[in-house]
This record gives structure tokens, C-alpha cells and sequence, in this order.
């Protein structure tokens, strides 16, 4: 009885790997298949057990990275994103709450602000912009310690610190001089029940936080007269 019980817990959590592997790779070539995603995404199914999950279709938390996204001119490096309580059906996908972080390379920003070439990077989840000024005199190398902000769906850069040979002082103005109005950047619109949360500096980029509730992504229409594919992304004919 013992040994019965015990392959019959281990027969359990094989077949629930299984399927967790199973819905994974499903989700990850429906995925793949979008405009502008680069490489196969990596998906992580969560929550035990997984079975009954995989059976209803339904999945209390799913995660995704995918690396290398294009969407016309942007390039967003990473993305990764959380979705809990995510319905998947043949006719699109449901989910009750999401969080996304994209990062976005540095490569956004402006080369050029107020006329100076200007390079970007992090400190202290600040947004750190270098550039030469002229300081008592003398054009000295100058780094512009900012915090990047989002409101109304634009991003902000809001002028902390100024640090000239490693000794940092408050801004006093100063990025607006260099040409700070020029470094903020209008954010895309968002799809209906999406938000931007927030943004901060990293060694990659700028990582953006999107959150959103009761989402819901349906299947494009097929146009009038158009050709019926038989074979879907993600889907076996």
C-alpha cells in the first residue's frame, strides 16, 4: 500500500510537469508568432497543481520574458511580464490582472540636448546624463543625476544632482539650461485597461512599469473575402 501510494503521488507530479511543460510551449508559439517579437519567448506556468489549470484552460499566474521585441522604431530590449488569472481560449486570451516591465535602451533618448552631445547611464536607479559644460570658466565633464518620471503618458526627466569630479551638488536649474524639455519623450498609447506605472534607471535602459486588470485580447477578424488560414499560431490543425 505504501509503495502504491507512493508511485501514485509520483505518477501525479510527473503528469503535472508534464503539463505545465506542455502548456508552456503552447503559449510560448502562440507568442512567437506576433509582429515584432525576435526569438522564441520563455514561459513559466506557476501555481500547483498545474493539471486541473491546464484541463480549464485557466492559469492563476504565467510569466513571460521575451528579448528582442520590435514595434516599428522602438526596440525594446526585455520584456517580461507577470499575468495572473489568464484565460486562454481559441478565440483570444483573458486576463484578470498584469504587470509588464519593458526595458528600453538608452538609444531613445537624444543624442544632442541643448546643442551638447550628450551620453546616458545609471546610478542609484537615477538616470545619469554626461556631457560637457562650461563650469567657472572651463568646459569640464558634467553629470546631470535625474530622476525619470511618467505623467499623462510622457515621459519626465526631473533634475536631482549635479556632479563634477565626483562632488555632487543639488541641480539648482540646471538641466533646464542644458536643454531639459528636449530629453522628455511622448510614451505610446497604451491598450484599453493598460496603464504606466512607473520607470526607472538601469545599466540597460530605461525599465518601464505597465499595469493593468480584467484585460481581455481577441483574435483579429479575418477582413471580407480573405483566405482562411487552417493553421493558427500556437494551434494544431
Amino acid at each position: 500500500m505504501v509503495v502504491a501510494a507512493l508511485l501514485l503521488v509520483v505518477a501525479s507530479v510527473v503528469a503535472d510537469r508534464v503539463a505545465a511543460a506542455v502548456a508552456a510551449d503552447r503559449i510560448a508559439d502562440r507568442l512567437q508568432c506576433l509582429p515584432g517579437v525576435g526569438g522564441r519567448p520563455q514561459v513559466t506556468v506557476r501555481g500547483l497543481p498545474l493539471l486541473p489549470q491546464v484541463l480549464a484552460g485557466r492559469y492563476r499566474r504565467i510569466d513571460i520574458t521575451v528579448n528582442d521585441l520590435r514595434r516599428g522604431q522602438l526596440h525594446l530590449a526585455t520584456v517580461r511580464a507577470s499575468l495572473r488569472d489568464a484565460g486562454l481560449s481559441s478565440g483570444g486570451v483573458s486576463v484578470g490582472a498584469a504587470t509588464v516591465e519593458a526595458v528600453v535602451g538608452f538609444d531613445v533618448l537624444p543624442t544632442r540636448v541643448g546643442g551638447r552631445d550628450v551620453t546616458y547611464g545609471a546610478a542609484g536607479g537615477l538616470l545619469a546624463i554626461v556631457t560637457v559644460a562650461a563650469v567657472g570658466g572651463q568646459q569640464l565633464p558634467v553629470t546631470v543625476l535625474a530622476r525619470p518620471t511618467i505623467s499623462d503618458g510622457t515621459l519626465l526627466i526631473e533634475p536631482q544632482e549635479v556632479e563634477i569630479f565626483g562632488i555632487r551638488r543639488p541641480a539648482k536649474g540646471l538641466l533646464d539650461r542644458l536643454g531639459a524639455a528636449d530629453v522628455s519623450r511622448t510614451l505610446p498609447d497604451l491598450p484599453a485597461g493598460l496603464q504606466y506605472h512607473d520607470v526607472t534607471a538601469g545599466p540597460d535602459g530605461l525599465t518601464i512599469t505597465v499595469t493593468g486588470d480584467d484585460l481581455s485580447i481577441h483574435r483579429p477578424t479575418p477582413a471580407p473575402g480573405a483566405t482562411p488560414v487552417s493553421v493558427h499560431c500556437g494551434e494544431q490543425s
